[in-house]
C-alpha cells in the first residue's frame, strides 16, 4: 500500500496535569475516566524510544503509566 492510501493517524495535543508539560500523543493513548481524561504513557527511559512509540501509535499495555491530562486539540474524526 502506498503512503497516500494509508489512513492518517489520529493525534491529540495534551497537557499533563501533574507536570504541566505538553505533548502530542496518539488518540489511542487517551481515555475518559468519568469527567477526566487520562493518558497512557510508555515506561521507556529513552526519549528516542518514546518518540518512536508516539510516531508508530503503539498500543498501550498494562505496563504503561496512567496520567491525568487536559485535551488541548485533536486531529481526525474520533470522539473522546
Amino acid at each position: 500500500m502506498t503512503d497516500s492510501l494509508k489512513m492518517p493517524k489520529k493525534y491529540a495535543a495534551i497537557k499533563f496535569i501533574e507536570s504541566d508539560l505538553t505533548e502530542a500523543v496518539p488518540l489511542s493513548w487517551l481515555q475518559r475516566d468519568g469527567d477526566k481524561i487520562v493518558c497512557y504513557w510508555p515506561p521507556y527511559e529513552s526519549a528516542a524510544r518514546i518518540t518512536s512509540a508516539i510516531n508508530a501509535a503503539c498500543r498501550p499495555d498494562k505496563e504503561w503509566e496512567i496520567y491525568e491530562a487536559d485535551l488541548l486539540k485533536k486531529t481526525g474524526m474520533s470522539s473522546l
